[in-house]
């Protein structure tokens, strides 16, 4: 990694590691080998999907009981958060802005045309909002295959807002969009690794090693003026000195090509 993004995620992933786990990233390799001048070389690029590390843990605990994180998706935006505030707002201190674990349930309310079901959105077991009829429809069933599985239903949040206003958005995604793998695979969590934990950890960054230059290929130069000169003596052979001359260069051209291919004289290690 860059120096820059390094110091970035270095007190993360150091804390995960001296918890005993071992972080792992999605990796996207990409490889082929071309033909040069100098031989076949191999190109490639590695990227890995490093997400920032306010997405990697929350600033609340995670839930107390069972539960699994609903994959990111779309974002939702909660209501009656305002109602709400006093509780919020010391989740603000000191940023304006916090990344959060909400749970979601399901609750029956009683309105004019009967019974319907909402999802109610809880924060540290406190009920601090709820969703819309139209992102509940969405949400319901999710919660339901969830609670079946004795599991609570996690979802990533944004916290933003001040002492006098405040805003939740969930990042949820369509039921539709939802895979058998989350649906009825082993739970996601984030482990149980305060910031204030992460941030107190030495670097562990160390001073760079001088690494020699790459060595350069190897030199077919002699090949050619020895080459040169023969292909000049033949020439004044009658007849055939011509046809033997081009005859010496090519054998020269493939000569040298086969030079060059292979490791360098002063390289170290396995090529």
């Amino acid at each position: 990694m860059s120096a820059e993004v390094a110091g970035v995620v270095q007190p993360f992933i150091a804390g995960i590691v001296r918890r005993g786990l071992v972080p792992v990233v999605a990796t996207r390799i990409w490889a082929v080998t071309r033909n040069t001048r100098r031989g076949p070389e191999l190109k490639c690029a590695i990227r890995i999907a490093l997400p920032a590390p306010t997405e990697i843990f929350p600033d609340n605990h995670p839930p107390s009981g069972p539960y699994t994180i609903v994959p990111r998706g779309r974002r939702i935006q909660v209501t009656g958060e305002d109602q709400h505030l006093d509780y919020l707002t010391a989740y603000l201190s000191p940023r304006s802005v916090a990344e959060l674990l909400f749970t979601l349930e399901r609750r029956d309310v009683e309105t004019r045309n009967g019974i319907k079901s909402v999802a109610t959105v809880v924060l540290d077991g406190e009920v601090i909002g709820e969703l819309s009829p139209t992102t509940s429809k969405n949400a319901l069933p999710l919660i339901d295959a969830q609670r079946a599985r004795g599991l609570q239903t996690a979802v990533w949040g944004q916290l933003t807002g001040s002492r006098v206003a405040a805003e939740i958005t969930l990042s949820l995604p369509r039921a539709t969009d939802i895979s058998d793998e989350w649906l009825d695979g082993a739970p996601s969590i984030v482990p149980v690794l305060p910031r204030e934990v992460t941030r107190q950890l030495p670097s562990a960054y160390a001073k760079p090693a001088v690494v020699p230059a790459a060595p350069a290929a190897n030199s077919a130069k002699g090949v050619w003026i020895v080459a040169a000169i023969i292909a000049l003596i033949l020439l004044v052979v009658p007849y055939v000195g011509w046809i033997l001359a081009i005859g010496c260069l090519v054998g020269a051209f493939f000569l040298a090509r086969m030079i060059r291919s292979r490791p360098p004289r002063t390289a170290i290690g396995a090529w």
